[in-house]
């Protein structure tokens, strides 16, 4: 899946991009900081997903609101999430048909069920989604990591270790309660050990 970030806040930028790629780990992603950026991105890349600031200048004159109605021009099937600083683009909000609006200062468990409903709801058949990825809680909150991206689990000492291509994580649930929620493809090899046979050559 393909995610934009648009803001024009370097900090709210960076940390949104941080709780996405946190919670939809195998997530390409895209961040920048003006609507001309973005529009260019859309036309190059198919985005499932967009999470705009409204408010894109100190004076308030730039809305994401306008950019946002041309992108969904652009590509009708887009999602948006909105974010922004007051409650009062709410209304307006609905000529794009947002997935969620959400009000700053950003709390990140909201932001992450936001995603995490966003990515069950875009999936037709949440069943065939839910059984090719793996909810886990982590230290960092929960996240949703596809199977294909899971190389390895292994028991570390209290927790449990899953690794992926791009990141670790660390989980107080037993390697045993884990590999009852994996299918076919992986293999324990070990007491403490559990492998993704998929990438194995």
């Amino acid at each position: 899946m393909k995610i934009l970030i648009l803001d024009d806040d370097q900090a709210i930028r960076e940390y949104v991009e941080s709780v996405v790629r946190k919670t939809l780990v195998d997530a390409e992603l895209f961040v920048v900081s003006n609507g001309l950026d973005a529009l260019e991105i859309i036309e190059n890349h198919a985005i499932d997903l967009m999470l705009l600031d409204f408010e894109l200048d100190e004076q308030k004159e730039v809305l994401g609101l306008d950019f946002a109605k041309l992108i969904s021009r652009v590509s009708k099937s887009i999602s948006f999430i909105v974010i922004s600083a007051h409650d009062k683009y709410a209304v307006r909000s609905f000529e794009i048909h947002p997935f969620a609006y959400i009000v700053k200062p950003i709390d990140e468990l909201e932001l992450i069920r936001t995603l995490q409903e966003w990515i069950l709801i875009a999936y037709e058949d949440k069943e065939v989604f839910e059984s090719r990825s793996l909810n886990l809680n982590t230290k960092q909150g929960m996240v949703i990591i596809p199977f294909e991206d899971i190389l390895f689990l292994e028991k570390n000492k209290r927790f449990t270790k899953v690794v992926t291509e791009m990141e670790d994580y660390l989980s107080s649930e037993s390697l045993k309660e884990i590999t009852l929620r994996l299918d076919e493809r992986f293999f324990q090899t070990y007491q403490s050990f559990v492998v993704n046979m998929n990438h194995i050559s």
